[in-house]
């Protein structure tokens, strides 16, 4: 598994994590203790959140998994 996420492009990357961020979402909404707002909230700041990294990972900010992997 770990190889495999290690050559997704940006593109794959960012959905990857945003189902990830959705079900996180949906887990944390369930234990009113480490819910940090509604579950629409907490859907939305995590999608903002990989749109941020998608932007920054296609302006070369920070590498994306498959950039990082080429250079070492």
């Amino acid at each position: 598994m770990r190889e495999k996420l290690r050559n997704l492009s940006p593109e794959a990357f960012t959905l990857f994590s945003a189902l990830v961020g959705i079900a996180l979402a949906a887990a944390l909404a369930l234990t009113r203790v480490v819910a940090f707002g509604s579950f629409r909230m907490m859907v939305a700041v995590f999608l903002v959140t990989d749109l941020a990294l998608y932007v920054m990972m296609k302006a070369g900010i920070i590498k994306s998994p498959r950039d990082r992997r080429a250079n070492t």
